[in-house]
């Protein structure tokens, strides 16, 4: 956990995945009192300071920015695989991806303060469940959740060996505006009036 962490207006956070889901509502909450630097493979529609890269191929140039905390909210997520290139895609975005910045960030002038990772339940590997305890294993053998859980052991292992301070957010199913995968379907599904049952009809 962070302790005492510095006021907003006193940090400056790269963001990874801004134009994603999780990353467009961050972007937004941080707005406008931090100082942001986004990066993606795509052009960024905001006004910050913006990287262009694809982490699951190169490592990004960060142009010694002195980063007090990371965000990395880019993923690769929302879809079943059905080939083999569909499952590498995961491990290529999730862990790939993952490795490529924190290369970036050695290479950079100063080291940030703080990464923040934003994982998944997926970890895992459990289709139900109540109150699961982080201590749980992580038993996810699909391409996402296992993916996803051996980029938390690099930015683990990679903020203990560079003395930055780690938190690791394994999310559950994730509401909000325009948000995608199950809920997206679940609410296209009661648009159209369709019914079907949640939880076996309990």
């Amino acid at each position: 956990m962070f302790d005492q962490p510095p006021k907003r207006w006193d940090m400056k956070v790269l963001l990874t995945g801004a134009t994603g889901f999780i990353g467009r509502h961050m972007y937004q909450h941080l707005q406008p009192e931090t100082e942001i630097v986004t990066l993606n493979r795509n052009q960024s529609p905001y006004q910050s300071p913006h990287i262009s890269a694809n982490l699951s191929a190169e490592v990004p140039p960060l142009n010694d920015h002195a980063f007090t905390r990371i965000i990395h909210a880019a993923g690769h997520a929302h879809r079943v695989p059905r080939s083999k290139k569909e499952k590498e895609a995961f491990f290529k975005v999730n862990l790939t991806g993952t490795q490529n910045l924190l290369k970036a960030l050695e290479r950079n002038s100063s080291l940030p303060k703080e990464f923040v990772l934003i994982s998944t339940v997926a970890v895992y590997g459990l289709e139900k469940g109540e109150d699961i305890s982080e201590e749980a294993p992580a038993l996810a053998v699909d391409p996402y959740g296992r993916s996803k859980y051996l980029a938390e052991k690099e930015v683990l292992e990679w903020c203990k060996a560079h003395q930055v301070k780690a938190l690791v957010l394994r999310l559950p199913l994730v509401a909000g505006n325009r948000a995608p995968g199950n809920w997206q379907a679940m609410v296209k599904g009661i648009k159209k009036r369709r019914f079907f049952t949640i939880g076996g009809g309990h």
